[in-house]
């Protein structure tokens, strides 16, 4: 695989990584969301209706990564390459920090997985492989 000139193979990897760290933020963030939601320290959501309160958090959290899809790459032609990948990733420990902190409200903790999914979404359109390879 021929890369372009000043680019390292350590560059290369890092484009999975990037995903890797992403999606293991965004899958902690979504296997841990009924427990917090049922849990009395932080929610409190009863056990009749907690299927329906993280289908409505995921629901919202999904139709704005949709209507979002189509912006994602502009963000990398507009503020470069470096800065959003950082920003997303130090933005995204941040919001799965959040997450228990805003409880009891719920559009909150909708706003915060919505911008997780965006976050996730963004990371999916870096160009880096047409940065790094020939």
């Amino acid at each position: 695989m021929k890369m372009k000139k000043g680019i390292s193979r350590l560059n290369v990897i890092s484009i999975p990584l990037i995903f890797i760290i992403m999606n293991a933020l965004s899958f902690y963030a979504g296997a841990m969301l009924p427990l917090i939601l049922q849990s009395e320290d932080f929610y409190d959501i009863p056990d009749s209706i907690l299927g329906q309160v993280t289908g409505n958090v995921m629901i919202w959290d999904h139709l704005v990564s949709a209507f979002m899809l189509p912006f994602a790459t502009f963000i990398f032609e507009i503020f470069g390459r470096r800065l959003p990948v950082a920003g997303v990733l130090l933005s995204t420990v941040a919001l799965v920090y959040l997450i228990p902190v805003v409880s009891p409200n719920l559009k909150l903790l909708i706003a915060i997985r919505c911008f997780i999914s965006m976050n996730k979404l963004l990371m999916l359109g870096i160009p880096l492989i047409t940065d790094y390879i020939k």
